[in-house]
């Protein structure tokens, strides 16, 4: 392959993390451009970014996230939460009350907020360019340290690989972000704030698992690319309550699937 004939693909994390939640799911959202359903999980957790987000732009004070958060809550999240043993939609409003009625602003200096990331992964004649895209959701200041900051409305985290995870997509912004800003390894410090258990998780940035998360990430480009086939990997949770694809396109979004 020459440099003439190389393609450059548009990669985000979240589209690699589509594939590997359900094939299936990948195929109609970024193959055949099916766009899916909100759920009450989803407008929750942007009511809430939308919250904070405003307040790191100087947008709102302290003393209205509070009334923000309540007026949100009525008027934008439409969508009913799934019956579960016990009142989700309960929990999740009780949770975001004690974290906004407690909160007590960002102990760091905003930078940007909503920071874009376009860069383009360089890779040897055999591989096609990368451009990886994504958006930080808040980018600060602590001391000498960039921040990488997060900000999650799930649950606590079931096991160590599950936030291990987790920190994968914030490792792929620090990367992109620290050759961009051409900073040295010991300045990015990645932040995942857990905002409805008011947990925060840090991590420093250690280069030898960043260059090993950004060659899995290559990978599964590489891989993703080269599938003919996308089969899908039911869940019932999943399936039911968080794939937004209509139930024409896929059975398993129906429960009578699940009921038989």
């Amino acid at each position: 392959m020459t440099e003439e004939n190389k393609k450059v693909q548009r990669w985000s994390y979240s589209k690699v993390g589509t594939f590997k939640t359900c094939p299936r799911l990948y195929e109609l959202q970024y193959v055949y451009k099916i766009r899916g359903d909100e759920n009450a999980f989803s407008q929750y957790g942007q009511m809430c970014h939308s919250i904070l987000e405003r307040y790191a732009m100087g947008e709102l004070k302290l003393h209205q996230l509070l009334d923000e958060y309540n007026d949100g809550f009525n008027a934008k999240v439409t969508e009913q939460f799934p019956d579960s043993f016990m009142d989700l939609s309960a929990k999740y409003y009780k949770d975001g009350y004690k974290f906004f009625s407690e909160f007590k602003g960002f102990k760091d200096k905003t930078i940007a907020v909503e920071e874009r990331l376009d860069f383009i992964i360089k890779r040897d004649a055999e591989h096609d360019d990368v451009e990886f895209v994504g958006i930080i959701d808040r980018l600060s200041k602590d001391g000498e340290f960039y921040v990488i900051n997060d900000y999650k409305s799930k649950g606590k985290f079931k096991s160590k690989k599950e936030k291990a995870d987790y920190f994968k997509q914030l490792y792929m912004y620090a990367i992109v972000y620290q050759e961009q800003m051409g900073l040295s390894d010991d300045r990015i410090l990645l932040k995942l704030n857990l905002f409805r258990l008011q947990e925060e998780f840090q991590e420093y940035f250690d280069p030898e698992l960043a260059d090993t998360i950004k060659n899995d990430f290559l990978d599964m480009v590489d891989l993703i690319s080269s599938t003919k086939v996308f089969p899908p990997k039911p869940d019932s949770f999943f399936c039911q309550h968080l794939c937004g694809v209509p139930s024409m396109n896929c059975e398993y979004r129906d429960s009578d699937t699940w009921n038989k």
